[in-house]
């Protein structure tokens, strides 16, 4: 039983450690501080939150509004997180895949492989979606804030966000059922 809960605790600390790690890192090299002052100043709650972080994804407004908060350091400061967030989801995916292929076969791989794969797959690729759309539409408003913002293509990073949230929640539920099931026995 020690054996087990070690393996467990491993397979939970694996991504958790690489995920909270990963953006404590990110945030501090992006003076992500500097940015999170300049939103607090916004009267909405929901625009001082952070674009990659909106559930119920965005509009052109709202990253107009967004983005208009910010002073020059600190949209260079989100342009340059945009861009070093292209590398970290191949690196907490790679982390939940590990602790994921680690649970399943454990559990003696009760069912095809492709069903793990499947929401860190989908999670990596709408990470990057909604990174390259932002990455665009921040060049194209640090251009013209006036009229920079393409509002289809805003819609398409919103969806992505909400794509990679999701499966990313899915990630974290299909970890947690099969480490239940493992502890379950």
């Amino acid at each position: 039983m020690f054996a087990l809960v070690v393996k467990v605790a491993l397979m939970v600390s694996l991504p958790l450690v690489v995920f909270l790690a990963g953006s404590r890192l990110m945030a501090k090299v992006s003076k992500q501080e500097h940015v999170l002052q300049r939103l607090s100043r916004l009267p909405d709650p929901d625009d001082r939150k952070l674009l990659n972080k909106r559930f119920g994804g965005y509009d052109a407004a709202a990253v107009a509004r967004h983005w208009g908060a910010l002073d020059i350091t600190a949209l260079g400061d989100q342009r340059w997180a945009l861009e070093m967030d292209l590398l970290f989801p191949v690196c907490y995916g790679a982390a939940f895949l590990a602790s994921l292929l680690f649970a399943w076969a454990t559990l003696g791989r009760p069912f095809d492989f492709y069903w793990l794969l499947a929401p860190v797959g989908v999670t990596i690729l709408a990470d990057w979606t909604e990174n390259t759309f932002q990455q665009v539409q921040l060049q194209r408003y640090t251009e013209d804030p006036a009229s920079g913002l393409q509002p289809g293509f805003v819609q398409i990073a919103s969806a992505a966000t909400m794509i990679k949230l999701g499966s990313f929640s899915a990630m974290i539920l299909l970890l947690a059922a099969l480490l239940f099931r493992l502890l379950a026995g």
